[in-house]
């Protein structure tokens, strides 16, 4: 089977269902990966990928989760907060006087 159809074939089929052996599964790749560099996860994906395309799949998924999760985390937490809210402090201080 060549590679495209191969992929082809991937995409078309269901997805598991993601059963608790399944997540223990998922969990202990991400792990792995996570651990891994740059050059080291795409080898390590790239033979994940030739025996269970899903389970690439589901690990790429968490990765971009973590990386945005990540990147939320970088932001100053002012960032989140209302322009306003040194104003609000300062009259509930007032207030509490």
């Amino acid at each position: 089977m060549g590679e495209r159809t191969r992929l082809a074939a991937a995409r078309n089929r269901r997805p598991e269902m993601m059963t608790p052996e399944r997540w223990l599964e998922v969990k202990a790749a991400f792990s792995t990966v996570d651990e891994l560099c740059e050059a080291e996860r795409e080898t390590f994906l790239a033979k994940m990928d030739l025996r269970d395309p899903d389970l690439r799949a589901q690990v790429e998924a968490l990765m971009r989760a973590q990386s945005r999760r990540d990147a939320i985390l970088d932001f100053d937490v002012r960032h989140f907060l209302p322009a306003d809210v040194d104003r609000h402090r300062a009259r509930a201080a007032a207030d509490a006087n």
